[in-house]
């Protein structure tokens, strides 16, 4: 069954699949016959997969234009299950910027600013996941300057700031992952 949503075409049609990837109409042709292997290592590897899926699911929001890549257009649910499917981390941002550094005292999470490494306008986003939620609060920096920039009290959970920078139709981040704090 095809179906029309937004001028956007989807679906099947006799031996064919209909699919819409960025921008572009993908014809595909249905294989003959399949043969579902299961061997331990194809079910691990689903199992992974699954288990990736559901992260991305529930950080889509948080994660959005965290990746950045010379390959474009990739999206970034692609960029965040290449790097989470053998992670024993949660990755959620990969980049050029220098790693924030995060430490934990008394519930709130903090990292030392070196000027240097930030610009106005840039944007410092955490992410945090617990009770099986995720949710992400972005603040803009105006002023770049030396100093130990500390979150609001955050409940146990996992946690981490990402530096994102905007320029010039380019997004240059830090390398991040969630941790959990209090370890």
């Amino acid at each position: 069954m095809a179906i029309v949503k937004n001028g956007d075409f989807s679906g099947s049609i006799g031996g064919y699949v209909y699919q819409n990837s960025m921008g572009q109409l993908i014809i595909r042709e249905k294989p003959a016959h399949y043969h579902d292997r299961k061997s331990p290592e194809q079910v691990k590897q689903r199992s992974k997969l699954k288990r990736v899926t559901e992260l991305y699911g529930l950080l889509k929001h948080a994660v959005a234009e965290c990746f950045e890549t010379k390959d474009t257009p990739t999206r970034d649910y692609d960029r965040f299950k290449k790097l989470n499917m053998n992670s024993e981390d949660i990755i959620v941002s990969e980049g050029s910027l220098p790693t924030l550094n995060c430490r934990w005292e008394d519930g709130v999470l903090s990292f030392e600013m070196i000027k240097n490494d930030w610009k106005p306008l840039d944007t410092l986003r955490l992410i945090s996941m617990h009770d099986g939620y995720a949710t992400h609060t972005d603040t803009i920096i105006n002023t770049p300057k030396e100093c130990i920039f500390s979150s609001q009290p955050l409940p146990e959970g996992l946690h981490a700031f990402v530096h994102l920078r905007h320029h010039k139709n380019k997004r240059v981040v830090s390398s991040q992952h969630l941790k959990k704090y209090p370890e």
